[in-house]
């Protein structure tokens, strides 16, 4: 049974092969050193005769996957294993993920698989961790789905301006002089608004309005997560520094302490001197410590952005370099209020609520409808073995109605054709004129039209409004990046004096003429600076993002 067999194995090696595990790389070359048990093969033929089922099917690509890591524990030297596994995570790079049909595009697959592909090789790029939580946003989603909706209503709007056809068969009865009959028609129906004073015009026109506002919150939805997440990430990459400066300093401290320890042992420091380095000391343990559980933090908050479970600390990239771009503020804060998704939005709000007085502004105004249909019809005796003879039928109607005040009044004419039938041989036709008014039946519309007024008022309110937040908000991020940039220049030269100042400190300690607490201030601000620097650099890259956020398009100040 192979279900026993993989029991039995995973009972043997001591893994949990539920879950997808990176493997540095002298690990797997010291697993294919060692010769694979027999059952071990055995079961990872198995597992790999699975996922590669399942990947062919394209019915799960994360369980196909699991699968053949699972056999690649079990055997290492697996190459089928490893080629299904590796065609994967090429179809996950190179295919399209809108999913049609499976004859063409594949499932797309879920925020966890892409997380186990993108730390495969043992590194999280940053690009690899936006496309993750892209996939795991549900609002990202939904949001989507409610654009598409806004295209089917734009659609039916545009739709409502061209002719309506049904097409119609009866098939009936009945007596005529006491005898039977049967009766059957074929007709095609038609209907064409000809005139609404606009209306159909102004109602497309507002589905358009909410389509571009729907396709902004979309958009900008996207821009927000990537902005948390790479600002989530960006955190990880100055956590890892801080605790590499400080680690490192660290040890430096530790050496220095030991040493004045042996000295203080030996009376060669006086005790005030020895306190005072205890206390520094232990303030530095106290700051690797602190260290240490802010990059935890740091990463906590990474995954959480990522929407993916807290696991073990992946490698990010530790690249920190800064292009520095120039911006023309004036241009900027002009991009800023044509092109901000938050102004965008309102201002689709307030297109909407223009449009829909237009609507009932339009409804104010006469409406003309043309109706009619074509077709065949007959009747026969039930004993007339052919069935009915079928002749044409057809009729025409035209209606209007011109609403005064709270009141409508309604005209209708209609011609009509009749087929042949058992008590008229030759067929007939009539006509009709028809006058009616109706009593007190448009007060919805003149509420409606005082309603939509209102709200296209607070609509140019708010629009007005958010103008003006997201023009101060742009001023702050641009002057943010100017501060960044000065504090950058201030960190460097702050970083070139205190390597300078170390050297004199460690060497005037050597003389005798610095005492060693100086040394370990030294060896301490050291550090800070450095992720200063780091800090500083990274802080410019958010205020980039901040901007081109501002101005709604992705990666047009860089980054």
């Amino acid at each position: 049974d192979t279900k026993l067999v993989e029991s039995k194995i995973l009972q043997e090696i001591h893994k949990d092969i539920s879950e997808v595990r990176v493997v540095d790389q002298p690990a797997k070359d010291a697993a294919e050193e060692k010769p694979v048990p027999e059952d071990h093969k055995m079961g990872s033929k198995e597992l790999t005769k699975q996922a590669s089922l399942v990947y062919q099917d394209r019915s799960n690509y994360v369980e196909a996957y699991e699968l053949s890591e699972k056999a690649l524990v079990l055997d290492p030297k697996n190459e089928e294993a490893a080629r299904v596994k590796d065609q994967i995570e090429t179809d996950l790079k190179h295919h399209n993920t809108d999913i049609i049909s499976y004859a063409e595009k594949y499932t797309p697959p879920e925020g966890a698989l892409a997380y186990k592909v993108a730390v495969s090789d043992n590194q999280l790029t940053l690009r690899e961790a936006l496309d993750i939580s892209m996939k795991n946003s549900v609002l990202y989603k939904s949001l989507k789905q409610r654009v598409e909706g806004g295209r089917a209503k734009l659609y039916e709007a545009k739709r409502a301006l061209w002719p309506t056809a049904s097409l119609e068969l009866r098939v009936g009865g009945g007596l005529v002089g006491g005898s039977a009959y049967t009766n059957e028609t074929w007709k095609a129906n038609l209907s064409q608004p000809m005139y609404y004073g606009g209306e159909l015009i102004f109602t497309v026109k507002q589905a358009e309005a909410g389509l571009k506002s729907d396709e902004a919150k979309l958009e900008k939805e996207r821009l927000e997560i990537t902005a948390q997440v790479a600002e989530a990430y960006r955190g990880v990459v100055n956590a890892v520094y801080n605790e590499q400066f400080q680690s490192k300093a660290y040890d430096e401290i530790k050496g220095t302490m030991e040493m004045e320890t042996k000295m203080y042992a030996e009376k060669l420091v006086p005790e005030v001197e020895h306190l005072e380095l205890l206390t520094i000391y232990n303030t530095a343990i106290l700051t690797k410590e602190q260290v240490e559980i802010s990059l935890d933090s740091a990463y906590l908050t990474l995954f959480q952005s990522l929407g993916v479970p807290m696991s073990e600390k992946i490698p990010v990239d530790m690249t920190v370099e800064l292009e520095p771009v120039s911006i023309d503020y004036d241009a900027y804060i002009r991009m800023v209020q044509n092109n901000n998704l938050d102004i965008i939005i309102k201002e689709m709000a307030a297109k909407t609520a223009f449009y829909a007085i237009k609507v009932q502004e339009a409804k104010k105004k006469i409406r003309v409808d043309l109706r009619g249909a074509v077709g065949l019809s007959g009747e026969t005796n039930i004993e007339h073995a052919a069935g009915p003879d079928l002749e044409n039928e057809h009729f025409l109607v035209v209606s209007a109605s011109v609403p005064f005040g709270a009141n409508t009044a309604n005209y209708q004419y209609q011609r009509r054709f009749f087929g042949p039938t058992l008590s008229s041989f030759r067929g007939s036709e009539d006509w009709e004129h028809k006058w009616t008014i109706g009593i007190l039946d448009n007060l919805a519309n003149i509420t409606d039209y005082e309603i939509g007024k209102a709200d296209y008022a607070k609509a140019q309110a708010e629009l007005a409004n958010e103008r003006v937040e997201q023009e101060l908000t742009a001023k702050q991020y641009y002057y943010d990046y100017q501060t960044a940039l000065l504090q950058i220049e201030m960190s460097e030269k702050k970083l070139e004096y205190r390597k300078k100042q170390l050297e004199l400190v460690r060497h005037t300690t050597l003389m005798a003429d610095s005492r060693l607490s100086e040394l370990i201030s030294a060896i301490n601000g050291m550090a800070e600076d450095q992720f200063t620097k780091i800090s500083t650099i990274n802080n410019a890259k958010s205020a980039i993002w901040n901007m081109n956020r501002a101005i709604g398009i992705e990666g047009y100040y860089g980054e």
